[in-house]
């Protein structure tokens, strides 16, 4: 097994700093969709605006929202929702191969402790001291 000096695990503060900037990710879309929401909470469903336009009912304004805004939005969520799917995977082999180091570390100690165990035990033989 190759010592911890030639391949050094990443440390607790780069994990800690790459949780920090997801969360802080998840932070900002929260509050891009929470914007959204609200503007879109400001407008009528399509349905509603045919319904009112046939039968002459004023509708509301429109706020304008700037085209070229909301599709560099729609561009902006298309590329997070392709960014998710390298996230899952990058993160199932981060799991992966940190529970395959971790159980291998786990058999590597129980097996180093069976050895200095046995090894203790027959000092004891040899000694003539009880196992």
């Amino acid at each position: 097994m190759p010592s911890t000096t030639e391949r050094p695990l990443p440390n607790g503060a780069e994990v800690d700093l790459a949780d920090y900037k997801i969360g802080s990710v998840m932070s900002d879309l929260d509050s891009i969709r929470s914007a959204l929401e609200r503007c879109a909470g400001d407008t009528i469903s399509l349905q509603e605006y045919r319904y009112r336009e046939a039968e002459g009912i004023a509708l509301p304004e429109s706020p304008g929202y700037d085209p070229d805004e909301l599709a560099r939005l729609v561009v902006f969520a298309t590329d997070v929702l392709a960014d998710v799917e390298t996230i899952r995977d990058d993160a199932r082999a981060i799991q992966e191969t940190a529970r395959h180091l971790y159980h291998e570390q786990a058999y590597d100690d129980r097996a180093h402790r069976a050895l200095i165990r046995s090894w203790h035990e027959g000092e004891l033989v040899e000694k003539g001291g009880d196992s």
